[in-house]
């Protein structure tokens, strides 16, 4: 009965079990258990435990005592499984700002003292636990209280996350392939191995991503972009009448496209990212993986495998024409329609995404794109909403369970469809007294169980059909600072600053719009047979004046 307290880097193997959520597990011949998850600093002191109106001194009951009492009365009226017992698990930063008000829950009196001067006894039926990635806000008061199991992220290796993708997510894709299961589930690991050990050495050894992502990050970042890639929505058909040498041709086409973007989408711009064209081109020679290569006349950003044919084309090939000129048009170049390309596979197979870039790179030109090319689909418009949240340094977790609640929840109902949860400007909430960032706190909770708290029932409320994308800048040194159980779950995509040949292609393209919507007049004094003298106003070049 003695509590614990859970220690481990993001991605560590902390969380792997059957404790999701709010949820009662049984297993023959143990005993039911019924577990409860609290993230403390994604609510305030007082939601977790009560608080007295100062107007009114009328008292407010908190999610902590509300949960133990819910718990109490089923035992005793013998409503709730037989002899179960209730695991409190506390999913978030710990810090004396709250823990220290479990001091006497964790000793040998066992109970919850309120500050209405009520005391709940919690029963030996109750089990406290702490999910945590460290310690360091803990008191010595707190750990003496607590056993402590410290969980290494070499503990779980980048195999485990691999053949847990391949036995449960790869069979739940509607694959029609030639290929039988086993062995394209045997060919993906054969990728695997020749890429993923490399890429996770370069990761190690180069300092030039801009976010300091573990390696567990990384491969379950991989995996949802095979996810994302091997979905009905993405297009690629992987059956090919014939031979099954061009099936793994597609396979290992769409894995090399996945492992660009993701052990090389986050790297920073400039050298790093020739650095990591010329590592993944001899990777692909050493690997003698039959018929893989990349061509040589652009970096290895440039290409993408074509739905239609299966072969790698370059961005340049997809490039629409320039829309009617307005004040928030978007000129597609090939980087935008790449990283809306990228984004919007992810965003449809449910990955949250952080877009990193520093101001004036374009964030918004891609998010533009992504959410008219969503909303836009007329295949597809029906399942999606969108709408945006700016966070500030003043920002609070319950601005954004509100923003969550009316944006989302309530639209919704009990229909059908798909959020687009845009969320700008990760890297400037401020972090409280304790170093948390409570705004982050609620948004891993969404990601991670799909609720927030209602504080009217006092009870966790389900969110689903959210896909998150968030924005933020890589700040001084080029390195975000996050959480790292944030972090772990968002595919990171660094944006590049756009190249002087792609500045003057959108200025020319907004030039030429705009001057198309005039009729062509001859200039003053200008003579000839025609009666235009060579050309009019629309007819000269708009690209002359940008040399």
């Amino acid at each position: 009965g003695r509590p614990r307290a859970w220690a481990g880097a993001g991605g560590s193997a902390r969380s792997v079990g059957t404790m999701n959520g709010v949820s009662v597990t049984t297993i023959a011949g143990v005993r039911p258990v019924s577990v409860a998850r609290i993230n403390p600093k994604s609510i305030t002191l007082h939601q977790l435990f009560g608080r007295f109106n100062p107007q009114t001194f009328e008292w407010s009951d908190g999610l902590l005592p509300n949960m133990l009492r819910h718990h109490i009365a089923r035992a005793t009226a013998g409503t709730g499984p037989a002899s179960s017992e209730l695991w409190t698990v506390f999913d978030g930063p710990v810090d004396s700002l709250w823990v220290e008000n479990l001091n006497t829950v964790l000793d040998e009196t066992k109970s919850l003292c309120l500050a209405n001067g009520e005391r709940i006894r919690v029963p030996d039926s109750v089990r406290i636990i702490f999910e945590v990635s460290d310690l360091a806000g803990a008191s010595p008061a707190t750990i003496t209280r607590c056993g402590i199991v410290h969980v290494d992220t070499s503990v779980l290796d980048w195999r485990s996350i691999f053949t847990a993708w391949l036995t449960r997510t790869l069979p739940t894709l509607p694959l029609p392939t030639i290929l039988a299961a086993a062995d394209l589930r045997a060919y993906l690991t054969h990728l695997a191995e020749a890429f993923v050990p490399k890429g996770l050495e370069f990761a190690r050894r180069r300092e030039c991503y801009v976010a300091l992502m573990a390696p567990n990050g990384l491969v379950l970042s991989l995996c949802n972009f095979l996810t994302a890639l091997l979905a009905p929505d993405a297009g690629y058909a992987i059956r090919i009448d014939g031979a099954t040498a061009p099936v793994k041709l597609l396979v290992s086409r769409l894995f090399l496209f996945a492992f660009t973007w993701t052990f090389g989408g986050s790297i920073s711009d400039g050298q790093p990212r020739v650095e990591f064209d010329s590592f993944l081109r001899d990777l692909v020679v050493t690997s003698a993986i039959t018929g893989l290569s990349i061509p040589s006349a652009l970096d290895v950003y440039s290409y993408f495998v074509e739905p239609g044919s299966g072969t790698l084309q370059p961005w340049e090939t997809s490039r629409r024409k320039a829309q009617t000129p307005s004040p928030t048009m978007v000129v597609p170049t090939p980087h935008i329609i790449a990283y809306q390309y990228v984004m919007s596979l992810m965003v449809r197979a449910g990955v949250p995404v952080l877009l990193v870039g520093a101001i004036g790179v374009g964030k918004s030109a891609v998010i533009q794109e992504l959410v008219s090319g969503l909303i836009g689909d007329k295949t597809d418009s029906s399942r999606w909403a969108s709408s945006s949240l700016q966070l500030t340094a003043f920002t609070s977790a319950a601005r954004v369970s509100e923003w969550v609640e009316q944006d989302w929840v309530r639209r919704r109902g009990s229909g059908e469809g798909q959020w687009l949860a845009l969320v700008e400007d990760l890297h400037v909430t401020r972090p409280d007294t304790a170093g948390a960032q409570p705004p982050l706190e609620l948004l891993r909770q969404l990601i991670d169980h799909s609720s927030i708290y209602d504080m009217e029932r006092l009870a966790p409320m389900a969110v689903q059909g959210v896909s998150l994308c968030a924005t933020c800048d890589p700040g001084r040194n080029g390195t975000i600072s996050l959480p790292p159980r944030l972090l772990r779950h968002l595919s990171v995509l660094s944006q590049p600053e756009p190249s002087a040949t792609e500045q003057r292609y959108i200025y020319e393209q907004i030039l030429i719009a705009h001057a198309s919507r005039f009729q062509a007049t001859p200039l003053a004094g200008a003579g000839g047979s025609n009666g235009g003298g060579g050309g009019g106003v629309v007819g000269g070049s708009v690209s002359a004046g940008l040399e």
